[in-house]
């Protein structure tokens, strides 16, 4: 088995190509640690971060088939968030909406192992976290 920080890690390297440093678009690209949490730590976070990808480890279930053989499945979370001074229907569609860093994140990252021993990544679901005239969030 590996843990949790391992594969949270392998994620965002996967995605790192979406970075504007690495030529992508994306201003920012971490970690979650606690930016959803209250309406001051999210202003703090995404002043100028937009579009932004933050990764976390949600859950993970362990099947012991025997005392050797752990069958182990790992959720792994993008809290997405884009923004356009437009309206939402470009936060949501547009060259760097919402949709585009879901469909780029999940080529990234679908059907991947990322040079471990598991099984491919596999998307589960998308859905609407929150959303303003301006700013769009989502998970996958």
């Amino acid at each position: 088995m590996y843990s949790l920080k391992e594969y949270e890690d392998k994620v965002l390297d996967a995605l790192k190509p979406l970075l504007r440093e690495n030529g992508g678009y994306l201003k920012a690209l971490k970690g979650y640690a606690g930016e959803l949490a209250s309406e001051e730590a999210l202003t703090k976070f995404f002043v100028n971060q937009f579009p932004s990808v933050l990764v976390k480890v949600s859950s993970a279930e362990y099947e012991y088939a025997d005392q050797e053989c752990t069958r182990e499945t790992v959720m792994v979370d993008l809290l997405i968030v884009s923004q356009s001074y437009r309206d939402q229907s470009e936060a949501r569609g547009g060259d760097k909406g919402a949709y585009t860093i879901l469909k780029d994140g999940m080529g990234k990252l679908k059907e991947k192992t990322f040079g471990l021993s598991i099984r491919p990544l596999k998307p589960v679901r998308a859905w609407e976290l929150y959303s303003t005239p301006q700013v769009v969030f989502w998970a996958a």
